[in-house]
């Protein structure tokens, strides 16, 4: 009996103690946050295999055409976006890397000028030429066959672009990604960019790195320092180990684990070409165990949303380094380009560092993201040794890439990404 008061007494005081706790944090004050007045983000690509000595994205159908890349050795690509609260009448700055990184002294980050969007007159009638023509067939999965329900065909001679842009729409209703917003000149009083009009090439060397301090400094932004660890530096390159078709008839893709990758994504896009584009068919493959439209996979990923596309089935875990494409897609796609991506992590830093006491107040000047990701882009089946292409057998070296932004694209035929 006494044992069993006891008992209730404890239960009560903890309750009690734990009434008292809420109350406190409930009349703990919040704190009160100011700013930033900068954002700055860079976001690193590494880029191997097809189009790694291009600024920007090559043709896919030019590739698949028997155009090359240009020079395939793997290469970094860096874009660098600063937005600012404050203005400035000659807006200036600078981004001074760490010389390891191996691309000059000093980065402009120039202020674009304003483009006014091109006007139609009212009773000027869209471009014909540019309607839709023949199919898309959709796949996903990795495995030797495709599973069921599988493929998606979108008939262009039975349906309006609008038609199947809502039928993409519906199939990805249960993949979804947060939006991330980079610094635009919409969304600030002052902008700045690299690369530019200026310096239009955003190449890094092979083996340039991140590591280091890093400097921007402007007319329009307060100093912005950041140091970076080889822990967030620019990711390795893929090197493919395995790019065959099986006597089956499926096709087997495999790769060397990327350091520090959080998740892999494989994308194939191919098809067969019909006359004047009638009867042509393009043919869309994802790894992902889900039904999902490669092409709308954003560039980078925010941290929040890997976990949740891991759990789902989007993406490939960071153990994962093969990928089975099936016999039902090589029937569909007898050629076709594939692109192997590795996201890797984000850094993000804020200045000054939040204070631990939450009556102080936490005036923040500048915010830094940095993001990370690597890909490889081929032709499935095709040897890129043998192609004036990097050998994927003989280098162990640490290679990197990004593309200069663009608007994003639509996806096949034309259509309208949706969502995006």
């Amino acid at each position: 009996m006494a044992i069993s008061k006891l008992a209730g007494a404890l239960v009560a005081s903890s309750a009690a103690a734990a009434l008292i706790v809420g109350l406190t944090a409930e009349a703990q004050p919040r704190q009160q946050v100011t700013g930033p007045t900068a954002v700055y983000w860079a976001s690193a690509k590494t880029v191997a295999g097809f189009g790694a000595g291009a600024s920007g994205r090559p043709s896919m159908m030019g590739m698949m055409m028997g155009g090359g890349g240009g020079n395939n050795a793997p290469l970094g690509y860096l874009t660098l976006q600063l937005g600012s609260t404050r203005t400035a009448p000659s807006p200036s700055a600078d981004h001074a890397p760490p010389p390891g990184l191996r691309v000059g002294r000093l980065l402009p980050l120039t202020s674009p000028e304003p483009t006014p969007r091109p006007q139609r007159a009212p009773d000027q009638m869209p471009d014909q030429s540019q309607q839709p023509q023949g199919k898309i067939m959709i796949f996903w999965g990795c495995g030797e066959h495709a599973g069921p329900g599988q493929p998606i065909t979108l008939d262009f001679a039975r349906m309006t672009p609008e038609q199947a842009a809502g039928v993409m729409a519906q199939s990805l209703r249960n993949v979804t990604f947060t939006r991330e917003n980079p610094p635009s000149p919409t969304r600030f009083a002052t902008y700045g960019e690299w690369p530019n009009s200026r310096s239009r090439d955003n190449k890094v060397p092979m083996g340039g790195s991140l590591v280091g301090d890093h400097l921007v400094r402007g007319n329009y932004t307060p100093d912005i320092r950041f140091s970076l660890t080889p822990e967030q530096d620019m990711l390795a390159r893929i090197q493919m180990t395995q790019n065959a078709k099986n006597p089956s008839g499926s096709a087997g893709l495999a790769w060397r684990p990327v350091g520090r990758s959080l998740a892999y994504f494989v994308t194939l896009m191919g098809g067969q070409e019909g006359r004047g584009g009638q009867g042509s068919t393009a043919v869309m493959w994802t790894s992902s165990n889900v039904q999902m439209l490669g092409w709308a996979m954003p560039e980078y990923l925010a941290p929040g949303d890997i976990p949740r596309l891991l759990q789902q089935g989007v993406l490939l875990p960071p153990t994962t380094t093969a990928c089975t494409i099936p016999q039902e897609v090589l029937r569909a796609a007898p050629q076709a380009m594939f692109t192997t991506i590795a996201y890797g992590p984000e850094t993000n830093i804020a200045y000054p560092p939040r204070p631990a006491n939450v009556a102080t107040p936490w005036n923040i000047e500048y915010q830094v993201k940095v993001r990370t990701r690597s890909e490889y882009m081929g032709m499935l089946g095709v040897d890129m040794g043998g192609m004036g292409g990097n050998s994927d057998a003989d280098d162990d070296g640490d290679d990197r890439q990004q593309p200069t932004p663009a608007p994003r694209p639509r996806g096949p035929f034309g259509i309208p990404i949706p969502g995006m």
